[in-house]
């Protein structure tokens, strides 16, 4: 399963900032901040700390956070050539491996800090295992908001990421409704002459994306079409597309369809969309955890979790992030 997520925040100063997309919302953080090329010996933490306002080691228990005791972490950072002063790019790869088989498969996070874009975190890879991908998505918001982010975008592409983010409460960007609509109601007319009359009814106000929610809804329908799962793959479906690098038994193998196909993933898998989870949504952040049956607020962590992240070493005073005053 392949796809990614961007983590990213925008200005709540005014408008100029967001206009130009200047800001992160991060502690300490300045739109006309410069950071100085690091020094020969810089180590990868000590530049996350330098341009976060956090120790590394402070965050670092969120990206493992439910997943195996022998997952690993690396981080290093990349400045662009010509522009050293003007962004640090971290990458932060985790793995983990039990027995014969990788439960976290070459799960890497993207992190930008800089002048000439809104940070990202972007997040990618392919991932194995009983609810360890959904753990490492869950955890890719918590280090976020300890970044003082304010929402977690998510990108569909092809196989299963468009059912996977419906399911984990995401809700389509805008620009991104019509044609998703229209992918939807189309496969939806695949099954028109086999859906009983309610069912089809319900999927297709639903599919029409007007209302928060409905993604969701979408991806709940429980409906069973094993029988038809060969319509799926039909040609011209993005589903066809994936099949061709990717045999569509696999999907089984990986867990989905283990129980055959509903209604929700027939429709949905395949999509290719932009979406995105507010971290002050309350309803999202409720369906998020349900998805991930655990902790996705920084709130809800142990208490020794909450105690690393909560008073940063550098810009405490400049603290924009509100990390510590939601938690103290």
């Amino acid at each position: 399963m392949f796809y990614g997520m961007h983590v990213w925040t925008t200005n709540i100063k005014g408008k100029i900032r967001e206009i130009f997309g200047k800001v992160s919302g991060m502690a300490g953080f300045s739109p006309n901040r410069r950071f100085p090329p690091p020094a020969p010996d810089t180590t990868p933490e000590q530049r996350f700390e330098q341009v976060s306002g956090l120790p590394f080691d402070a965050v670092k228990p969120l990206l493992a956070y439910g997943l195996p005791d022998d997952t690993k972490i690396d981080i290093d950072f990349a400045c662009s050539a010509g522009h050293d002063d003007k962004k640090t790019s971290f990458k932060i790869g985790l793995m983990a491996e039990q027995g014969d088989g990788l439960l976290l498969e070459s799960l890497a996070v993207d992190f930008t800090i800089g002048i000439l874009k809104p940070d990202i975190i972007k997040t990618y890879g392919t991932i194995r295992g009983q609810g360890y991908g959904r753990r490492a998505l869950a955890n890719a918001a918590l280090f976020g908001q300890a970044l003082g982010f304010k929402k977690i975008d998510l990108f569909a592409s092809l196989e299963m990421g468009g059912y996977v983010w419906a399911k984990a409460g995401a809700e389509p960007a805008a620009d991104q409704r019509y044609d998703l609509s229209r992918y939807i109601h189309a496969q939806l007319d695949r099954l028109q002459d086999v859906l009983p009359e309610a069912e089809y009814a319900r999927a297709h106000e639903w599919g029409r994306l007007r209302h928060a929610g409905d993604l969701q809804k979408l991806a709940a329908m429980s409906y069973d079409v094993s029988a038809y799962k060969d319509r799926l793959h039909e040609e011209n479906t993005a589903t066809r597309r994936a099949s061709q690098t990717k045999d569509p038994e696999d999907y089984t193998n990986e867990g989905f369809f283990k129980n055959g196909v509903t209604l929700g993933q027939f429709l949905l898998v395949g999509t290719i969309y932009s979406a995105s989870i507010d971290f002050h949504e309350t309803r999202q952040m409720k369906t998020l955890a349900r998805y991930v049956d655990g902790p996705t607020n920084l709130a809800d962590l142990p208490p020794e979790l909450r105690t690393q992240i909560r008073t940063p070493r550098r810009n405490r005073a400049n603290n924009h992030s509100g990390l510590n005053k939601r938690q103290e």
